[in-house]
């Protein structure tokens, strides 16, 4: 008995000596804790900036009262060349499990982010979940401007976003949209309102890599309705001098691609509640039940608004797929996707029939 309870702790003590870790023990102390980075490409040359992050205890840091942050750039002729460069300037390796947002300049949109894709799918220390965005400056602005020095960047971006004015996007987001659809897909666009403020309200639609066509606000909700990524988002009306806000709290989009009289259709059902958030009005102008019914009739015309808007930009002008049509024909009419899997014009010719049923859910105003 006393062999075979010998023999198991060997056999358990060997495995565990074959499957060790080989690899050499860094010292916290001397890794830089990235908070963001920025890329940018300059000169046919990648810059990229990387926000560190500087405990109290930190030797940079020792005479601070509080954590802080610290900035280190550098180029190199590729992303990777430019990432190993700031390493070798600030004397730390680099560890991004802690990196919670990548900004993406204007100057890679327009070269392709091939590059940061493959870094991306390539790096294991990478959080899947850290948000990833594109500006209409460059990189280097936002960071400058210290926007996420004092807080984790990813939980700040969520608060941006989560308004329902722009698409969330993370990194897992991005290797599934690049490596799926070949190259295309969808960035939220962060942009300055002064030095100290950003707000996101727009998109970026990339197409073979790049950055193809940009999102107004209006095209950029109606995707946002298209995506079912309604989060918090509030519309007005404005009838016969009251004004209402309504916080939207439920949404379900349908979206189906038909063939009709040989011709394609794309049917969008958008089903949502909402709260009456504020009246504009003195509490002595009661707002009754058919005041209700043209408020919800306003905003369903402002959804089904919205989304022709997006719809008419990414599909009939940029003729971009980011939708997912065809593997949503693949699915319904097999027969006609192999018919159109290798057309890239099909998209123009594609009807839209768009309707959207909201409902107000509870006014909170005193309702006759």
């Amino acid at each position: 008995m006393k062999s075979k309870i010998c023999l198991i702790f060997s056999l358990v003590l060997c495995i565990c000596m074959l499957f060790s870790s080989c690899a050499v023990p860094i010292n916290l102390r001397d890794r830089a804790i990235v908070q963001v980075m920025g890329i940018d490409y300059v000169d046919n040359k990648y810059k990229v900036i990387l926000q560190e992050y500087l405990p109290i205890s930190s030797g940079k840091n020792s005479n601070q009262e509080e954590n802080s942050s610290e900035y280190v750039s550098s180029e190199g002729e590729t992303l990777f060349d430019a990432i190993k460069n700031a390493e070798a300037k600030d004397g730390n390796q680099a560890f991004y499990g802690q990196c919670r947002l990548y900004v993406i300049g204007k100057t890679v949109l327009k070269k392709g982010i091939g590059q940061i894709t493959e870094f991306m799918n390539s790096n294991y220390q990478l959080s899947l979940s850290s948000s990833v965005v594109a500006t209409e400056e460059n990189a280097d602005e936002i960071l400058k401007a210290k926007l996420f020095s004092s807080v984790a960047p990813n939980i700040s971006v969520s608060r941006i976003e989560g308004c329902g004015k722009a698409i969330d996007t993370t990194v897992i987001d991005i290797l599934k949209m690049m490596y799926n659809f070949n190259g295309a897909g969808v960035l939220p666009l962060i942009s300055l309102t002064d030095k100290d403020n950003a707000v996101i309200e727009k998109c970026v639609v990339l197409k073979n890599y790049k950055g193809y066509i940009n999102l107004n606000n209006e095209q950029t909700m109606g995707l946002v309705w298209l995506e079912n990524a309604i989060s918090d988002a509030v519309m007005t009306t404005n009838q016969n001098g009251y004004k209402l806000s309504v916080g939207v709290v439920s949404q379900k989009t349908d979206i189906k691609l038909l063939e009709e009289n040989d011709k394609l259709t794309l049917r969008v059902y958008v089903s949502a509640k909402g709260n009456v958030s504020e009246s504009g009005v003195v509490s002595s102008k009661k707002i009754n039940l058919t005041k209700i019914k043209k408020v919800e009739t306003d905003i369903e015309q402002k959804i089904e608004s919205q989304i022709l808007a997006a719809l008419k930009k990414i599909v009939t002008e940029g003729k971009t797929d980011i939708l997912y049509l065809k593997q949503r024909l693949k699915k319904t009419d097999t027969e006609l996707y192999n018919k159109l899997k290798d057309d890239d014009e099909w998209l123009e010719d594609i009807n839209f029939d768009v309707s959207a049923k909201f409902s107000v859910r509870h006014s909170g105003i005193g309702v006759k």
